[in-house]
């Protein structure tokens, strides 16, 4: 499920993220659900001769505010963790898919069109 997530300093939109059903249980029954963030802590080392990056997971906190209007139920998600949601996985809303989309493909035949042509 698509949705927006808000600050909960002043409900302004951060992101909007893909919520899975199971989260969203939680959510609804009061409960607070939790989302990683990886982290690269420090640049590539060597470790015998294989390099390994450091990596770290943080966690958002989600909860939500049931909202009613015109007899219908919504939720608005929101966190307390607004720079760490910045990081999250974000998804489209259904509006923003199509120009999305489009755009892609253009930047495909661009870059096609660039090979055969010698990048001119």
């Amino acid at each position: 499920m698509r949705s927006v997530l808000h600050s909960d300093d002043d409900l302004e939109p951060i992101t909007v993220i893909d919520v899975p059903e199971w989260m969203m249980a939680i959510i609804r029954n009061g409960g607070v659900a939790k989302l990683d963030v990886m982290e690269t802590l420090s640049p590539y080392y060597e470790v015998g001769s294989n390099p390994v990056q450091s990596v770290s997971f943080r966690e958002v906190y989600i909860f939500g505010e049931r909202l009613r209007r015109n007899g219908r139920e919504y939720w608005m998600l929101i966190t307390r963790n607004e720079e760490l949601a910045l990081l999250l996985k974000n998804t489209y809303l259904p509006g923003q898919v199509g120009d999305l989309a489009k755009q892609r493909k253009e930047a495909f035949i661009k870059g096609i069109l660039a090979a055969i042509s010698g990048g001119d």
